[in-house]
């Protein structure tokens, strides 16, 4: 049989393999609701149905949903592709009611599974019609969708880019491959277009994609080195290829743009903190048993996938090898035991590794067909281990298939979490507090199932510019701050709110103290059913925003938890001081200053001087203090700083007037204490001997309302709760954590067009609980990230963010693009 009868007639079986395996899985996931388990499913379901809705009533390019966070761009930080998929998916499943009887919103998910097989088996099709070896591509075909990773993503956490990305890496391997063995024309472009169509599905992740690839190109080259003459001549194909990707990211500019203006790529802290759970131990990683034991939430690479890495490192062919070692490397880069150096890396909170995990897969999997001497036997053994591993991963999910919620999921789940009554029952804004992470699906019954409600919380809660208040708010609940959770509820316009009283994650939850808290900030406990309380303010009764009055005001980037701590004091919508004008600053009766910055610190001096002069309290928190750069040290107000570590514990913090406090070890998170003391008080009133000498955490400034606080004291209570750290700060500072800003509700209208927002308000300076965006324009003020309108009539429009440099952006694409392709074209025929 003629080579080319052969391809086509074994592409030709591999269609009608994978158009039967793709209806099965429609249909075994159309049937089996395991959708109801991915951490973020349900937002990308409710971003398909959005977008399907809005372009059939003539809007085709959504810009603002009200529905979500107080407002939210949904088509921002995860750019369009997968939202218009989905929809299309959606679109497929409501047209044939007589395959897809449920809910065509729920059964469009297993269509975009289906999708997502076929795409992902074709390139691997594509992969294996282009290294000779057609088979082993439809066999690697039908794997990749149910690889232990693979189905992870897409059953576990959710993640549809991330997966729709994976299902296109392949090509663009391929490419990349194929360019830096032969040149050519073809693979510059597939590579640019591949990862401008990667950006299209998720920017982030992408960018993760192309540090991959970096890393593979640098390994390939050693593994690849053959002498001077030919690496200086392959190393040009290099470069080239970062220019490709180059391209491809430029390309995507007028939605990669916005998407990196904001968000979680823009709040560093926040990201670091969601880092810190993308490490695992190996023994986790590699463990089948485990996997087996914790079920489908564990997350394994799979054993025979890295056994095969390492067989292919030592016995392997030269090109073989690049891919192999990658993902090695990459596997041991997601250990416990390496995420310190990997944090402290420049954008080391950005990498989140093991979202690498399956990038590694698909590089191992090439590789098995780059080597092309193995044995055929060999070969079948760790295709059927392989076969083996994956099932072992897809085992884990037919628990869940088999107790099987049904069309009645929503309702069951609904009346368990008493979320049907909470919804009925909501004015203006519901809030789930449940840690962000146990009633996930909750934000689609309320918000498109069954008549829609805006809500607080949620999946995707990154895409949010009020991101900071979320996890915020969240963070109160865990640690027991409910007098500040309440308040901000209240500010965000949560007229309704339900709790899950177990889902605390640092602080058992205190009903009591709760129901107190609650109270004092206008809410009722209005039903109970041990697991699930929900709660009402009695003075709303339909749309509504707030009038308020702050006692004080934190500045810099420790004004998070200081305001957490004390409600009454707001966070400055600036982290400089000489941002502020006098006059504002004496305005409230205390300031706490942690984390500042200035542009001048003699301004910054004279106008906290001036200030205290005037009346104001203010407390400086020492280990803020930034660096002096006349002085070279952390200097302010003639007090200066000094290091110190503390190992298990305090020493005995005594003071002048409260007595002496012995502070209980340190819990294991805070087991090696960096912070300061300082000198140059004008009366000490706390301090610790240490070694003979009197390091002081407690002092007056240069005039007495002004005081100085070290040890970090405040940090420590907002994460311990120390009951001796909160007695002592109690007495030193003049606010406490059960005081509240003054608070009044007032009705307003709000009305919501294609691009605009109608707001009516009967007073002046009235936090209207919409999230503010850099996409608005109109007469308003942002305070806290909320919207802020005057009495009267406010209206508010919308444009596409960053247009204009988007656009240019991907104009400097195309020509930088054009520029590499007549090079490349130029060098082929010189």
């Amino acid at each position: 049989m003629e080579p080319r009868t052969k391809k086509i007639i074994t592409a030709g079986i591999s269609i009608l393999i994978n158009l039967i395996i793709a209806c099965g899985i429609i249909w075994a996931v159309s049937r089996s609701f395991v959708l109801f388990k991915g951490s973020d499913s349900m937002y990308h379901v409710y971003r398909g149905d959005w977008i399907l809705k809005s372009v059939e009533s003539g809007d085709v390019w959504p810009l603002y949903n009200p529905v979500w966070y107080n407002g939210v761009e949904l088509m921002r930080y995860w750019p369009p592709v997968t939202a218009y998929l989905m929809a299309f998916c959606q679109f497929i499943a409501r047209s044939m009611p007589f395959l897809f009887p449920s809910n065509y919103v729920i059964e469009g998910f297993a269509v975009f599974c289906g999708v997502i097989y076929l795409l992902g088996a074709l390139t691997w099709n594509i992969a294996g019609f282009i290294k000779n070896r057609p088979v082993l591509g439809v066999v690697f075909g039908v794997f990749w969708f149910f690889m232990p990773q693979s189905s992870y993503v897409l059953f576990t956490e959710g993640n549809l880019p991330r997966v729709l990305i994976m299902s296109l890496f392949p090509l663009a391997f391929i490419f990349i491959n194929e360019y830096l063995k032969k040149g050519g024309l073809k693979n510059f472009i597939g590579t640019a277009v591949s990862f401008f169509a990667m950006c299209a599905c998720h920017v982030g992740y992408t960018g993760m994609v192309a540090l991959a690839c970096l890393m593979y190109l640098i390994i390939y080259r050693l593994c690849c080195f053959t002498g001077m003459g030919k690496l200086q001549k392959s190393g040009k194909r290099d470069l080239e290829l970062i220019g490709a990707v180059i391209t491809g990211f430029l390309l995507s500019g007028i939605f990669l743009l916005p998407a990196l203006k904001g968000g979680l790529a823009s709040n560093t802290s926040n990201a670091s903190q969601a880092a810190e759970s993308f490490f695992q131990s190996l023994f986790i990683s590699l463990n089948p048993v485990g996997k087996i034991q914790k079920g489908y939430s564990s997350s394994y690479f799979g054993i025979i996938s890295f056994l095969l890495a390492v067989l292919g490192t030592l016995t392997g062919k030269k090109r073989s090898r690049a891919g192999f070692i990658t993902a090695i490397i990459i596997v041991f880069m997601t250990s416990e035991s390496i995420a310190p150096i990997i944090k402290a890396l420049p954008g080391g909170s950005l990498l989140w590794m093991m979202r690498f995990f399956q990038i590694a897969q698909a590089m191992i999997l090439y590789s098995m067909l780059e080597w092309d001497s193995l044995k055929k036997p060999v070969l079948a053994v760790a295709a059927t281990l392989l076969a083996l591993d994956c099932g072992v991963a897809v085992s884990t999910y037919l628990p869940q298939v088999n107790n099987s919620y049904g069309k009645n999921y929503f309702e069951e789940m609904a009346e368990t979490t008493l979320l049907g009554e909470a919804k009925e029952m909501t004015e203006n804004r519901i809030a789930m507090i449940d840690s962000g992470k146990v009633i996930v699906n909750g934000v689609f019954y309320l918000t498109d199932y069954n008549g829609t409600v805006n809500q607080l919380f949620g999946q995707g809660w990154e895409a949010a510019s009020t991101s900071l208040q979320i996890a915020q708010i969240n963070e109160a609940f865990d640690t027991g701050y409910y007098y500040f959770m309440f308040d901000r509820l209240l500010e965000f316009g949560c007229d309704t709110v339900l709790v899950k009283k177990d889902s605390a994650a640092v602080v058992p939850y205190n009903e009591i103290e709760a129901d107190e808290a609650a109270l004092e900030r206008g809410y009722e406990k209005v039903s109970d059913n041990g697991p699930y309380a929900v709660y009402h303010h009695k003075d709303v009764t339909g749309t509504y925003g707030t009038v308020s009055t702050f006692e004080g005001v934190a500045i810099g980037n420790g004004a998070y938890y200081i305001s957490m701590m004390f409600p009454a004091i707001a966070e400055a919508p600036s982290e400089f001081i000489d941002d502020f004008t006098l006059d504002e600053l004496k305005s409230y009766r205390v300031i706490y200053l942690d984390g500042f910055k200035y542009h001048d610190v003699h301004a910054a001096e004279d106008l906290i001087t001036k200030a205290a002069e005037a009346g104001t309290k203010v407390f400086v928190l020492a280990d803020g203090i930034p660096e002096n750069k006349e002085s070279r040290t952390n200097r302010f107000l003639d007090v200066e700083c000094h290091s110190v570590e503390f190992d298990n514990g305090f020493p005995k913090l005594e003071t002048r007037d409260l007595g002496d406090f012995e502070i209980a070890l340190f819990p294991e998170e805070c087991k090696n204490w960096k912070t300061v003391y300082f000198n140059g008080a004008t009366e000490v009133l706390g301090w610790s001997e240490v070694l003979g000498e009197k390091l002081v955490f407690w002092g007056k400034g240069t005039n007495d309302n002004i005081n100085f606080i070290g040890f970090n004291l405040t940090y420590y209570y907002a994460l311990t709760r120390d009951r001796s750290i909160g007695t002592l700060l109690r007495d030193v500072v003049t606010t406490g954590e059960n005081n509240l800003p003054e608070r009044r509700v007032v009705p307003i209208d709000i009305e919501y067009g294609e691009n605009s927002i109608t707001i009516n308000s009967p007073e002046d300076d009235v936090n209207t609980s919409l999230a503010d965006h850099d996409i608005f324009n109109g007469d308003y003020r942002a305070f806290n990230r909320l919207v802020h309108v005057d009495s009267g009539k406010t209206e508010i429009t919308f444009h596409y963010p960053y247009l204009l440099q988007g656009s240019l952006m991907s104009f400097a694409g195309i020509v930088f693009g054009g520029i590499m392709v007549a090079f490349i074209k130029r060098r082929k025929h010189a």
